[in-house]
């Protein structure tokens, strides 16, 4: 029975180069004239090509035939070896004697093969007896015994000899007709070993049974010692597991907890602190702290009482209730109708008569929480009138409606335009309106909004997500204990809850998350799906519809964490999916199991090198996609190992188990190192960002990585040895299923061996558990073993080996195996690769920092459109809708990196909220000088003329319409004019200035005049409480724009302009960067001109370190590292890739693949999901390129080792059939990980899902089709392009 080119049946040798055009077998009959003798143990195969005509009895008058390869016969066996062609006969394969090494002899060139005195070439007589009939020449019809035919022969392994069979080999270049005839067989020619060439070295040359080296000391302890290893294994995993789950975390990472606890969350994490945005916010809100006891010391004030609490509004932390119609055909009615206004006002009340409300209430005289003034409902009740619970709220008249509009109409010049819509001013009515409630800061205990923004946030989280008494109480003594307020949980119940105002609102709109009630402290609502999404929630009256939305900063933290705890179920999802993929691969629940527990388990060994190694004790939400690249990564690496050990049993040279481990994980070990390898620098390069959170997750990542590659190393043989004896065959543990094995499960490698045997005589686990029902047996299995025997290497392989063998391959070397010939597919799939290739590189190109601000909720999230319905379309909007900016003088930088003199600790990068820094100011700074006064003022007067025309900017100027910058020069200079009746003057006097600003600040001289001119005429100042209360928020005022700071016993002076721009936030990286830079050349141009001492000038904004500059500044910075990563990951993947495959043109084919690869993820999110550079998009840049060299690495690692082969095609068939399935397993689990993710709510999982799945997609196509398609046309064979050939030869011209 023959086989396939280069296999023949019943034989265990691969047939070197075999491409002839068009492929037919001869049978045996034409193959022998003679029938065989029955001690034939196999016969080899023939194969010839016909370029027209066909084949007849082994003849193909008009074609290249090759008459026979090879036939194994015993000793003592005849044959007769016959046939004929018109044609050439071309050179017959050669096998060595009892090996499956194959060779080919050298061809022999026959000058005239009429002349019997024809050329020979050297070589060996091969057999005693033979004949040559030269049928063109009648002549010609000698004998041709003791001729030798042949060329030299390949050298072959002493040990060759050892066989009881023997080759029979054709001669080649007769143009006639060819007799091989054997009267005898001769003896096994005696062929020296020569020194391997460790560029031409096969693997299957190697004598795995007796590896020496490093990797064989691991193999061989996992095969004698493999439950001391699992032991091992279980001790250091289990108890590394144990520390990080059982010590206290660092406390600035969270006030509780282990070491695996994700941080508590501040404004800081995502701040680039090193740089200028960072610092010089942080400068501009610490001289005011600084100043605050200096300030209260020249103002008299108690220094516990700087800012009195909740005096102030708290901006970043009131809600806004949206009201509009839900039906369009509304439109162009008023919102203002008495239904409608009665539902606002019982929605407001939820909030407002809240019994935390009075916590945390903006309040004025007499400490009562003041009325809401940017609430419409003022205007239509009075506040006493608003609370349901007291029978307010209720139905108002058409006529009060009416009027009540009438109010919002007349103010429109001033608040009354944040209630309408932008047409409402031309068209008399809204179809629209909103209501800001407000709170207060700073809260009792907390110097003023900025003293300790976080802990403050934290508390007013309380009042939005709920506060649980016994949770307070503990945190009052803690994270809370600065706070000196009320506290609500006097005489309550310890286990009290008050829910909080977002809760009372979801019950209102009957919004329900799955679950829809907390479950205990294991699940909150909303835990795995949250009720926001596809919440819509809308009020019905008897006037129509209206639809309602509501909003917070805190609202959304609250959201966000639940989101991402939720999300974070998901990736246990991915774990089974991922778990179940392996079993289905490996056919082995067991094998499954195991990898799976070693895949797991290299998280928390990673987490205990990553904080108790390395020394990195920040870990946040983003590091939950560690577990989907472990996964991936961790998988990949699996089915190598797992097809490395099935190949394994392919190879007859391997005679033993310890063989078989070293074959698989010295190939294991090689082939990961590199994906291994080129994945972790990917993570590292990405490591060098400035952003800290992205920073530890890369380091976490690399990290996992690097454990799961050494648990490969350590663990998976031991793994390996375990199911080989327990669980690879008929005779393993399964028989405890059943009492006859043919009920065993889980029997993926039937075959028991004499070393099997031994193996499991000495363990005593499988003796205890099926020696005994081994002779009962015995007979079936003998009988499986001698069919599994008869098999050909062919019928051995899997499936899937089979398809990239038989069918995948030919796709792409053709249909016809010539070297050399016309592959339609692969030029087709090599054009197509180049072109998509470029296309999508067009497009990713174009990707640049969002354009819009980032979204980080699905579309139908109902956060997703608020910051849109907040801003747009309004006729005015609320003064925390504008940026803030600072115009700072007297600050020269601020100091992070510590100063151990002054015993001020060096800024810890990791934990950002803390240990800050220290501003470091200008000595130089004296605002006493007549020209600096004079350049402070004329500074001012040029901001308020300062042109914006970018279109984050209203009204083309930088200030905002009717607003003027606070210039404290200008009024102390009024007030200098009004107080010493000097109305010429420019400036205060250097040396009245001190006297001057005293009188100023503390309200003393003409300071009363100065106030009813130039601040409010309307105010009656010779009322002694109203006095003092204007007097009291004068000086909070001014306390803010210029202070003198005593630091490390020196007295500093600084001084600020600040103005609420026209900038409105939330910003895009476009908006921010145009308003950035004119403000930037702005500060450029003043220090240009400042005299001495006011050179020191910067600006800032005064927002939250997540938004303004700081967050551009942080856009930026994911931008570039995405750049700094490409420019790193490239040339290590191109080192790696030669390295790998030891040949720089097949290195260069695959890091061309990678490249397309990374355009095609790129250019996808730009060309198919319109996306920008944003946070996602930045990290998996870099991130594609280590998922996408992983297959190409593998083909091209098989494609070098294939050195049994001669030509690019069959290389590339032998490096698909080897890695084919492996490359598809990997990609497949990485895929199933990545679609796990589509299922989580946070935008930012989901792009990730997206841009996974597109990196394992384009890998797999591209290293697939296009990366083979490359070696198949164009891929070196022999010496060109090999690293080892290039080095010797640049030694040798060295020397």
């Amino acid at each position: 029975e023959l086989g396939a080119c280069g296999v023949g049946k019943g034989t265990h040798y691969l047939q070197p180069p075999c491409t002839p055009k068009a492929s037919f077998k001869m049978e045996p009959k034409n193959m022998f004239t003679q029938p065989l003798p029955p001690n034939i143990v196999s016969q080899g195969s023939s194969w010839g090509s016909a370029e027209s005509g066909e084949s007849v009895n082994g003849a193909n008058p008009n074609g290249h035939v090759v008459p026979a390869s090879f036939v194994y016969l015993h000793p003592e066996a005849n044959g007769f070896l016959h046939g004929e062609s018109s044609g050439k006969i071309r050179p017959a394969a050669m096998g060595y004697p009892g090996s499956t090494a194959p060779g080919a002899i050298s061809r022999m060139e026959i000058s005239n093969p009429s002349d019997p005195a024809y050329t020979q070439n050297g070589g060996k007589m091969l057999y005693p007896h033979a004949t040559v009939n030269g049928n063109h020449n009648p002549n010609y019809n000698g004998n041709g015994n003791g001729h030798t035919f042949d060329g030299s022969f390949p050298p072959a392994r002493p040990d060759m000899t050892q066989e009881p069979h023997y080759s029979v080999y054709n001669a080649n270049g007769f143009n006639g007709h060819v007799q091989g005839h054997l009267d005898e067989v001769p003896l096994p020619l005696q062929m020296s070993k020569p020194a391997i060439d460790s560029d031409k070295h096969n693997e299957h040359d190697e004598d795995w049974d007796n590896r020496t080296g490093w990797i064989a000391a691991i193999s061989k302890f996992s095969h004698d010692h493999y439950y001391i290893s699992l032991s091992l294994f279980l001790i250091l995993t289990l108890g590394l597991t144990a520390v990080i789950m059982l010590v206290p975390t660092n406390e600035k990472c969270a006030k509780s907890g282990s070491q695996f606890t994700v941080c508590e969350q501040t404004n800081h994490d995502w701040e680039l602190s090193f740089g200028n945005a960072s610092k010089f916010k942080d400068a501009c809100g610490e001289i005011r702290n600084d100043g605050l006891v200096r300030f209260n010391e020249i103002t008299g004030r108690a220094a516990e009482a700087e800012t009195a609490p909740r005096t102030n509004q708290a901006e970043m932390q009131g809600l806004t209730l949206i009201f509009n119609h839900d039906d369009a055909s509304d439109y162009d009615q008023s919102i203002f109708t008495p239904a409608r206004i009665q539902a606002m006002c019982q929605i407001e009340a939820i909030i407002t008569k809240h019994e935390l409300y009075s916590m945390f209430c903006q309040v004025g005289a007499g400490n009562n929480c003041v009325d809401q003034f940017l609430s419409p409902m003022r205007f239509f009740y009075a506040e006493t009138d608003r609370d349901p619970a007291a029978n307010g709220c209720q139905e108002i008249t058409v006529d009060n409606a009416n009027a009540g509009f009438a109010r919002i109409l007349a103010d429109i010049n001033g608040y009354g335009s944040f209630f309408l819509s932008d047409a409402a001013g031309d068209k008399k009515f809204t179809n629209k309106t909103r209501s800001n409630v407000l709170l207060g800061v700073p809260l009792a205990g907390f110097k003023d909004k900025d003293d300790d923004k976080d802990t403050q946030g934290s508390l007013f989280k309380l009042f939005y997500a709920g506060l649980d008494c016994k949770a307070f109480e503990r945190d009052l003594q803690g994270q809370f204990q600065r706070y000196t307020g009320v506290n609500p949980c006097v005489g309550k119940p310890d286990d009290f809850y008050f829910e909080g105002i977002e809760g009372r609102l979801l019950d209102h709109f009957k919004i329900r998350g799955l679950p829809a009630k907390a479950i205990g402290t294991i699940l909150d609502a909303g835990g795995i799906r949250s009720g926001y999404i596809g919440a819509d929630p809308k009020v019905h009256t008897d006037e129509g519809v209206m639809e309602v939305r509501f909003w917070s900063l805190a609202f959304q933290s609250v959201e966000f964490d639940r989101v991402v705890s939720s999300d974070l179920y998901y990736s246990i999802l991915s774990i089974v999916v991922v778990y179940f993929y392996i079993a289905f691969h490996t056919r082995s629940f067991f094998l499954s199991s195991l990898y799976m527990f070693q895949i797991v388990m290299s998280l928390p060994v990673g987490y205990f090198v990553y904080y108790n190694i390395v020394r990195i004790h920040f870990y946040s939400q983003v590091n939950i996609l560690a577990i989907y690249l472990a996964l991936g990564i961790g998988a990949d690496s699996v089915f190598v190992m797992v097809d490395c050990w099935c190949q394994s049993k392919l190879d007859r040279n391997i005679k033993t188990t310890q063989g078989r481990l070293n074959f698989a994980l010295d190939r294991t070990t090689k082939a990961c190192f590199n994906t291994t390898l080129t994945t972790v620098a990917s993570f590292l390069s990405t490591s060098l960002t400035d952003v800290m959170p992205i920073h530890c997750f890369a380091v976490f990542a690399a990290l996992v990585l690097l454990v799961d590659y050494v648990f490969m190393i350590i663990f998976a043989p031991t793994v390996m040895m375990l199911y080989h004896v327990h669980f690879s065959d008929l005779g393993g543990v399964c028989c405890c299923c059943s009492k006859n094995t043919k009920g065993c499960l889980s029997a993926q490698d039937p075959v028991v061996t004499e070393d099997s045997v031994a193996l499991r005589s000495k363990d005593t686990c499988y003796k205890t558990c099926c020696y005994s029902k081994w002779p009962q047996d015995a007979a079936m299995v003998e009988a499986h073993v001698q069919h599994q025997q008869s098999l050909s290497e062919e019928d051995q392989m899997r499936w899937t080996e089979r398809f990239f063998q038989t069918h995948f391959s030919r796709l792409i070397i053709g249909f016809d195996l010539q070297p050399g010939k016309f592959k339609p597919f692969a030029y087709l799939f090599i054009i197509l690769g180049f072109a998509y290739g470029g296309f999508m590189a067009s497009h990713a190109v174009q990707l640049t920092p969002p354009t819009a601000q980032e979204e980080w909720f699905p579309k139908n999230h109902m956060y997703t459109d608020l910051i849109g319905r907040l801003t747009n379309n309004w006729q005015g909007g609320a003064e925390s809708d504008y940026m803030t900016l600072a115009l700072v003088f007297g600050v020269s930088t601020f100091e992070r990196n510590g100063m151990k003199e002054k015993d001020i600790p060096k800024f810890n990068w990791y934990f950002p909220k803390a240990d800050r820094g220290v501003p470091i100011y200008d000595e130089t700074f004296d605002m006493t000088k007549g020209a600096s006064q004079l350049f402070f003022i004329d500074t001012c007067n040029e901001v308020e003329k300062l042109v914006c025309e970018a279109d984050a900017c209203e009204n083309g100027k930088i200030l905002r319409t009717a607003t003027k910058p606070v210039c404290v020069m200008k009024d102390l200079l009024n007030f200098y004019i009004i107080n010493s009746g000097d109305t010429s003057a420019t400036f205060v006097p250097e040396a009245l200035f001190n006297p001057t600003y005293m009188d100023f600040i503390k309200g003393m001289g003409q300071w009363d005049a100065y106030y009813k001119k130039h601040v409010d005429s309307s105010i009656d100042l010779t009322v002694p409480t109203v006095r003092a209360k204007v007097l009291s928020m004068f000086q909070g005022k001014y306390q803010q724009v210029m202070g003198r700071n005593k630091r490390f016993d020196k007295v500093y002076d600084w001084a600020m302009i600040e103005f609420r721009s026209s900038v409105t936030t939330p910003l895009s990286n476009k908006d921010a960067h145009a308003s950035y830079d004119i403000m930037e050349e702005f500060v450029a141009a003043r220090r240009a001109e400042a005299p001495e001492g006011m050179r020191s000038l910067f600006q800032s904004d005064t927002l939250v370190p997540a938004l303004g500059w700081t967050w551009m500044i942080v856009e930026d910075a994911l931008v570039r590292n995405l750049l700094v990563g490409f420019a790193i990951c490239f040339p290590v993947a191109y080192v790696v890739l030669i390295g790998a495959t030891g040949n720089i043109i097949v290195g260069t084919y695959a890091i061309i693949s990678i490249a397309f690869i990374v355009a095609g993820v790129l250019g996808a999110a730009k060309l198919y999901s319109g996306w920008d550079l944003g946070v996602a998009e930045s990290i998996a840049g870099v991130i594609v390129i280590g998922f996408s060299v992983d297959y190409t690495v593998h083909l091209g690692h098989l494609y070098k080792d294939a050195t049994m082969f001669d030509s690019k095609e069959l290389k590339t068939q032998h490096a698909l059939t080897v890695m084919g399935t492996t490359v598809i397993g990997g990609g497949l689990t990485t895929l199933s990980a990545g679609l796990i993710l589509y299922m989580c709510t946070l935008t930012f999982f989901t792009k990730m899902a997206s841009l996974l799945v597109w990196t394992i997609v384009l890998s797999i196509l591209y290293s697939l089709f296009f990366f083979m398609s490359l070696c198949a046309v164009f891929g070196p064979t022999g010496e060109v392009g090999s690293v080892y050939t290039l080095c010797g030869y640049l030694k040798k011209k060295q020397a």
